[in-house]
């Protein structure tokens, strides 16, 4: 009885902490985040020594901002700010890493995030009932005050499909995937879907070509959409590309946009070009190494997106911008290196005999490739929207190196 208990207990946690990582202000759910995973690796003492190996290039790179903007004295609310999204990944993987020694069968992860999915599908789908007029508005407006979903939805969805492939499925499973996809037909989350997608083929990836499909992975999406597309196809084909392709793709093209409908719909893009274009700008110094934590990269005019007017970039939605303005050519290096370091964890016991554990290995893969290919959409490591797959990820890969081989 105890430990059924005990089992349902850390269920409960674990839910907790899915949810607070999404419907928490990003400050808050940082904060508990941070708290939480010190108290439980204070219990699991060599939990913190053992993730070093695995994240020492997200905490290389946090502390190539903040030397930066040390030199420049520059400690100022930008720099807290930029602290923040540098160190947030590294929280949410201690959280997820530690928190996986409490647990003897990696269902209970399984369990909690389908409840999760459930909870934050019916969320959504009661916002948008209680919205009269949701069904009129466009997909902008609908986002604006509905909420543009979550991603844990998607990766429900995905987790769901992998357990009906084994043959493994449940009412649960089950429930999760039918509530989830409701609730992405009315979100149109492009993150959520393709996370499903990825966790659901997940099993059919072989793992030997796991950490290359990886590195490669990045390679593609770091050309594709950033001004590195400009030395394959001259600018102005890149600017014709902007009218031809659909919004979902065009939007991502790292391109100068000059009217304000073009930066309207393509400010992803246009973001990423103007990042870009700012550290090229810079002296050697900070292309190598960054412009530090405190950086605001500038537009060069005032803009109103959404409901905000403003002059320079507050947040990055592309990871390489984030990265490259954090720590320049180093941080996106160490941002390749950092892959491969994940998806590398994958093959930690390869040869173990139990299913379960294969089938964990290529989830553990799923996760990074999952959190590629967000990085120019929502940040993937560094936004708070990819924090659940984060956390699913961190939690696989302690839950699987903390167990003997044979």
């Amino acid at each position: 009885m105890k430990s059924i208990y005990d089992k349902n207990a850390t269920i409960v946690l674990l839910i907790c902490v899915i949810l607070s990582l999404e419907l928490l202000d990003p400050a808050a759910s940082y904060l508990s985040s941070f708290l939480l995973a010190i108290f439980a690796a204070r219990r699991e003492r060599g939990a913190l020594s053992d993730c070093v190996p695995i994240i020492w290039p997200m905490v290389a790179c946090l502390c190539l901002g903040l030397l930066v903007s040390l030199i420049e004295l520059a400690l100022t609310a930008a720099s807290v700010k930029g602290f923040f999204y540098g160190s947030r990944p590294i929280v949410i993987f201690l959280l997820g890493y530690t928190l996986s020694k409490y647990v003897k069968n990696p269902r209970s992860i399984f369990i909690a995030i389908y409840y999760s999915s459930i909870i934050l599908s019916a969320i959504y789908i009661g916002r948008y009932y209680l919205t009269g007029d949701a069904i009129y508005m466009s997909r902008f407006d609908l986002r604006s005050v509905v909420g543009a979903g979550y991603l844990t939805i998607g990766l429900g969805i995905g987790l769901g499909f992998t357990d009906l492939f084994r043959g493994n499925s449940s009412r649960l499973s089950i429930t999760t995937v039918l509530v989830g996809i409701a609730s992405l037909g009315i979100s149109d989350s492009r993150t959520a879907m393709l996370t499903a997608f990825i966790y659901a083929i997940a099993l059919y990836v072989p793992m030997l070509i796991a950490n290359r499909a990886s590195i490669y992975s990045v390679i593609i999406l770091f050309i594709l959409t950033t001004p590195a597309l400009a030395f394959f196809i001259s600018e102005t084909a890149l600017f014709g590309m902007i009218y031809d392709l659909p919004t979902a793709l065009s939007e991502l093209i790292a391109t100068e946009r000059y009217t304000n409908f073009e930066i309207q719909t393509g400010w992803r893009g246009y973001e990423t070009y103007q990042a870009f274009r700012f550290m090229q700008g810079q002296e050697l110094f900070y292309k190598i190494f960054g412009s530090g934590l405190h950086t605001q990269v500038p537009l060069g005019l005032f803009i109103t997106l959404g409901d905000s007017e403003m002059s320079s970039i507050p947040i990055f939605h592309s990871g390489f911008s984030f990265m490259f303005v954090r720590a320049g050519y180093a941080g996106l290096f160490l941002y390749i290196t950092q892959v491969f370091l994940l998806s590398r964890a994958a093959f930690f016991c390869l040869s173990h005999r139990r299913q379960s554990y294969s089938v964990l290995r290529h989830l553990i893969f799923a996760g990074v490739l999952a959190l590629i290919v967000i990085t120019p959409l929502v940040g993937g490591l560094y936004g708070v929207t990819g924090s659940s797959i984060l956390f699913f990820t961190a939690f696989l890969i302690g839950f699987i190196r903390d167990r003997p081989c044979g």
